[in-house]
């Protein structure tokens, strides 16, 4: 298929992709009628009241947790079912363990952020500390590159005017004023995701067969749960998956649950949804890695679809792989936004509106910068900044978590400077490449350590 996809759609497909997009512009304001305001404020900014019920807390995390829709299909067509490993089952367990062990605790704090729940337990000293990890961890880096291949694909235009196109259509987000009315943006895009995956799955069946003929076509690894990897950066995806934990997503739409049994079947059922997810995109990758020829692995599956597709599902698939990306990407930009404007700025002058306003545009312009140097690898962008925020934030809010004790303000921002120098060390001198060794082993190590010494020094001086 010609690279210049928009030309090379049918009358019908354009229709279809325009009246589905136009339906996806309309969705937002539905939110005015059936979820009228129940506060003011904060509150109802961040959290919708705490209303937020079953249906659209499990539509809205979905869809918030799956933009990366590249990166995943990559990783399939380069490795098989390690993708299904890496990023579905070390990530069900650990939202298992949210379900089951935090989201109790989480929904009954007062905290509206995660900032706000370090400041409640290390002290106001180590809000801007655990803002800033806690940005590293928001930021819509992934899918702000994953948009820019969007582009470029049905564009063919060069990568770095696609980035500042991505950039210029962000814009529209930093306005948006209150979450719920992208609450009914993501429940409409996790229906049209679902439907438009598991539709070129189907296809993938009718046209080549079913998935057992997959080992005709691809090399042993493919079937192997650690691909081509090694077994630690196999389990590296482990601990990267454990930044659940503290992902604000998450805890935003747990916060914002109506009541515990809310959140907790919340994140069950959504775990249903992923789980078909998962499957259509890592079977979707190995396909295009047996039937497609010479493609580039990030747009393999993309090219692969288009090919298998009748007109008028093409379309469909296309505004399917678009609202992926959007979904995820309009969520962290909102939610890097907020992190800003209200935990970073809290103390300054500026009215909420215009905070937000010039927060969104700070969020943006470094998301088109840090893209410049990642370009299209997006599984590095997760492990390399994933793992610096997971190295900083995992082991003292599992404290927080656990009731164990916690270590003050001052000393969460010291042993948080002292383990961002030392991986960022590890990243530059390409230690991590050297020994096979991913970063965030190193991190968390450092951090652990720091604070097994931290305590233990305090507890000799006790006696």
């Amino acid at each position: 298929m010609n690279n210049y996809i928009l030309m090379n759609l049918s009358s019908i497909d354009l229709v279809f992709f325009s009246i589905l997009l136009i339906l996806g512009f309309y969705i937002p304001f539905l939110a005015d009628k059936f979820q009228p305001k129940h506060s003011s404020g904060v509150l109802q900014q961040l959290l919708m009241g705490r209303q937020l019920t079953l249906p659209l807390f499990v539509l809205s995390l979905v869809s918030t947790w799956y933009g990366g829709i590249f990166g995943v299909t990559q990783l399939s067509y380069e490795e098989g079912i390690y993708n299904f490993f890496t990023q579905g089952i070390f990530w069900y367990a650990t939202y298992l363990i949210y379900a089951f062990f935090l989201a109790k605790k989480i929904q009954s704090e007062s905290s509206k952020t995660l900032s706000d729940l370090a400041v409640h337990h290390f002290g106001e000293s180590s809000r801007k500390t655990a803002t800033f990890f806690n940005l590293l961890n928001a930021i819509p880096l992934a899918y702000f590159i994953s948009l820019a291949l969007f582009i470029q694909i049905i564009t063919n235009l060069e990568y770095n005017y696609c980035l500042l196109i991505t950039a210029i259509l962000c814009i529209p987000t930093i306005f948006i004023k209150e979450w719920r009315h992208q609450v009914y943006q993501d429940a409409y895009q996790t229906i049209m995701m679902v439907i438009g995956l598991v539709t070129v799955l189907i296809f993938s069946f009718i046209v080549y067969g079913l998935p057992h003929k997959l080992i005709e076509h691809l090399p042993s690894s493919h079937f192997s749960i650690t691909g081509n990897k090694g077994i630690l950066e196999t389990l590296s995806w482990g601990l990267l998956a454990a930044t659940t934990l503290i992902d604000p997503a998450f805890h935003q739409r747990v916060s914002a649950s109506r009541d515990t049994k809310t959140a907790k079947w919340g994140i069950i059922y959504s775990i249903f949804f992923w789980l078909i997810i998962d499957i259509c995109t890592t079977l979707g990758g190995m396909y295009a890695r047996a039937y497609a020829i010479n493609e580039k692995s990030e747009l393999a599956y993309f090219h692969f679809s288009l090919n298998i597709l009748p007109d008028g599902l093409k379309g469909l698939f296309i505004f399917t792989i678009l609202i992926t990306i959007l979904s995820t990407l309009d969520s962290y930009l909102t939610i890097s936004r907020n992190t800003l404007g209200i935990d970073l700025w809290k103390n300054s002058r500026l009215t909420a509106k215009r905070k937000n306003i010039i927060s969104g545009f700070v969020t943006v312009f470094f998301c088109w910068l840090l893209a410049q140097f990642f370009t299209s690898k997006i599984s590095e962008v997760w492990q390399i900044i994933g793992g610096l925020s997971a190295s900083n934030l995992l082991i003292p809010f599992c404290t927080i978590f656990l009731n164990k004790k916690t270590p003050k303000g001052i000393e969460f921002n010291f042993i948080c400077l002292t383990t961002s120098i030392v991986y960022c060390l590890f990243w530059f001198f390409k230690i991590d490449k050297s020994y096979s060794i991913p970063l965030v082993y190193g991190g968390l190590a450092i951090n652990g350590l720091l604070y097994i010494a931290l305590f233990s020094f305090k507890k000799l001086q006790r006696r």
